[in-house]
């Protein structure tokens, strides 16, 4: 049901809200006293985001590689991640955790391909630390490990 709202920042706007009528107005209630237009939202996120790549600025990061169009969107996801990077790092970790993790953020922060930036953009830096500590692990480990029996016997003649 589409319903005419008057959002946190005083904008008004309609919605889509369906369910039964006491979820609705629940759901009105919420979306009035705690949500922005998308407007403000957008605007909101742009100057985070500003924030975010005049931070990144003052870090002296390597220059991105590719095109300028690239490079303008992966500067601001770049930015973004790094800052979540950061704040992740600043936690309170275990020692072995935050020493790895350390290094990984230096590996992070030093990534040249914008392509990279723009393919990793809706992963959360931790889950890109996993997936690089399981390839890194996979890529160092003993040779004749990866799953083959390592003798001619199981080969066709």
């Amino acid at each position: 049901m589409k319903t005419e709202i008057t959002y946190a920042c005083g904008h008004k706007g309609t919605v889509n809200i369906c369910g039964i009528k006491a979820d609705r107005d629940r759901g009105l209630r919420w979306l009035e006293k705690y949500t922005l237009c998308p407007a403000c939202k957008a605007a909101k996120r742009k100057k985070s985001i500003r924030k975010a790549i005049a931070k990144t600025t003052r870090m002296h990061l390597p220059r991105l590689k590719g095109t300028p169009e690239q490079i303008e969107q992966a500067r601001s996801v770049r930015a973004v991640k790094l800052q979540e990077a950061r704040i992740f790092l600043n936690r309170k970790l275990p020692w072995r955790i935050k020493k790895r993790y350390r290094e990984f953020y230096k590996w992070y922060r030093n990534q040249k391909a914008a392509v990279w930036w723009i393919d990793h953009s809706k992963e959360d830096p931790r889950v890109t630390y996993k997936l690089q500590r399981r390839s890194h692990k996979t890529a160092t480990s003993a040779p004749g490990r990866s799953g083959g029996t390592g003798s001619k016997e199981g080969e066709k003649r």
